[in-house]
């Protein structure tokens, strides 16, 4: 199972957290040790701070333990903020005459959240099988997306309401998806931006309903 940049910065800060309530237990044990009424004051762990002043010795090891958890919950917080701003599809992102176009068919990985920072995104190929109507959400906001392919994918009627929202879409592939009739009409028929479509090998989709969507709209091309 691959971990994403989120898993990580999860995973980082849960070893912090952990640190840091260690650290805390060990205080509560140094302070009833150190005298019951330091112990049962330390139930408010804003009790550690003078704690730590009068009784410097006792608290040098939770105290140090507690410092190292804040430095470890800090750096995970960092680090998620660095990655979302400097992480690209690398190779995969391009610039083509002004426009952004990612391609995504075929990659090795499967965190497609970085699409919610690509809001400029024109051109987008993501045929993949593990794509799906949860992964279609990283594509809300992405106003500027003209074109997008979704061949092959596990998407259902459900992600064509999120396409529906896209203003700029005008041509969309769903080729061997498992969309239906009743879904296309309900979300795609009457969008307006739409212009071509190829629904090869998606059975779902009368063609009647086709020749429809056609006439509502001239210069409008569909493949099926």
């Amino acid at each position: 199972m691959s971990l994403n940049i989120d898993d990580i910065a999860y995973y980082i800060l849960g070893v912090g957290a952990a640190l840091v309530l260690i650290a805390y237990v060990w205080f509560l044990i140094r302070a009833f040790r150190t005298d019951p009424i330091w112990g049962w004051c330390m139930f408010v762990p804003l009790t550690i701070l003078p704690f730590s002043l009068f009784r410097l010795r006792q608290a040098r090891g939770p105290l140090g333990l507690l410092l190292l958890g804040g430095v470890v919950i800090s750096f995970a917080m960092v680090y998620s903020k660095l990655e979302q701003r400097f992480r690209t599809f690398g190779e995969r992102e391009r610039i083509v005459e002004g426009e952004r176009h990612i391609t995504l068919t075929g990659w090795d990985k499967s965190d497609y959240s970085l699409l919610v920072e690509r809001s400029d995104v024109v051109v987008l190929q993501m045929a993949n099988p593990d794509v799906t109507n949860e992964t279609l959400q990283y594509l809300q906001g992405l106003e500027q997306l003209r074109e997008l392919d979704l061949e092959n994918t596990s998407i259902t009627d459900e992600g064509l309401a999120i396409l529906a929202k896209l203003p700029a879409l005008e041509s969309l592939r769903l080729s061997n998806t498992k969309i239906t009739d009743e879904g296309f009409r309900k979300y795609l028929l009457e969008k307006e931006s739409l212009l071509n479509l190829d629904l090869t090998g998606t059975k779902g989709v009368l063609s009647k309903t086709l020749r429809e969507w056609r006439k509502l709209r001239e210069g409008r091309r569909y493949v099926n």
